[in-house]
């Protein structure tokens, strides 16, 4: 009888702890994000993928500024996951490329396209939202800069 007692305590010890240890994990949230990023070339097949993805976006340019690129112009995509999950943290299970450009996305997840070309320094963030018109690639920020005229660095 003894022994009956004893592995019966140790299996409620053992369920008990589980039991405590997992409802505390599932309670934390953990967010994740990856980034990938590329470089491309205004002329490019990359290059002119990101030309059209702006266009049916109907990204915005200043007064007197190329709104689009240039062969050769130098183009540096950023793509940025995120992911929450609950539980242990683990590394991030997205495997996005910077390119080609998606229609779609996931929450939170941002695109930025900088762009060098003709003197000129512009930048362009998208967020992938859900507004009440219903999903969609939201510009979040647009720069633009004169840039002093140099060699060309990659």
């Amino acid at each position: 009888m003894e022994h009956v007692r004893l592995k019966f305590a140790f299996v409620f010890v053992v369920l008990l702890l589980s039991f405590g240890i997992d409802s505390a994990v599932a309670a934390e949230r953990f967010t994740s994000a990856q980034t990938a990023t590329a470089v491309v070339t205004g002329g490019s097949r990359d290059g002119l993928q990101v030309n059209q993805w702006l266009r049916q976006l109907d990204a915005p340019s200043a007064p007197g500024v190329a709104a689009y690129f240039a062969a050769g112009d130098r183009i540096t995509i950023t793509r940025t996951s995120v992911s929450e999950s609950s539980g242990a943290m683990s590394a991030p299970s997205i495997n996005k490329p910077a390119v080609p450009l998606p229609t779609g996305g996931s929450p939170g997840e941002t695109i930025t396209i900088e762009h060098t070309g003709g003197g000129w320094l512009q930048s362009w963030t998208y967020q992938w939202s859900d507004t009440s018109a219903g999903e969609a690639w939201g510009l979040m920020s647009y720069r633009v800069e004169k840039v002093k005229a140099g060699p060309a660095s990659n």
